[in-house]
């Protein structure tokens, strides 16, 4: 968390509420119940930061917990039902749900494609050191 500057604002409970969310979409047969879920989840980071910064905060303040929760959730396949409720969404869906919709989908873009320019306070050995050990402990915990 210290990367991304977002230890003081949440804490493993709200992590747990979000991979609980991300769990439910997996099982959601429904486009709408998906993008529902997205809601929800964006409801909980916005509970989050109103909590730590009142109405104060901004959009600005929304991306890094964002990318924070994607990263301590590791959704499941998140990217195919993402191209679910993408091949479904329709003009009916409200703006916000889209915008949710839009935004978790950038941010995950985003994590998939980074690399160590994009933290604070760490080395490029630092980050391919921490990008093995996740990839060990995926294979670790596929098999």
């Amino acid at each position: 968390p210290k990367h991304l500057n977002q230890s003081e604002i949440i804490n493993e409970n709200f992590i747990k509420i979000i991979t609980e969310l991300f769990n439910q979409m997996n099982n959601e047969k429904s486009y709408s119940g998906k993008l529902e879920i997205i809601e929800q989840i964006f409801k909980v980071i916005n509970y989050i930061l109103k909590i730590n910064k009142g109405d104060n905060f901004s959009t600005d303040d929304i991306a890094p917990l964002c990318e924070y929760a994607l990263i301590k959730s590791k959704p499941e396949r998140l990217s195919s039902n993402l191209r679910f409720i993408q091949m479904l969404m329709s003009d009916k869906n409200s703006s916000l749900s889209k915008m949710h919709f839009d935004y978790l989908k950038i941010h995950m873009n985003i994590i998939k494609n980074c690399n160590y320019n994009h933290f604070n306070e760490i080395t490029e050995n630092e980050f391919i050191e921490n990008c093995q050990k996740e990839k060990e402990k995926l294979i670790d915990t596929n098999l």
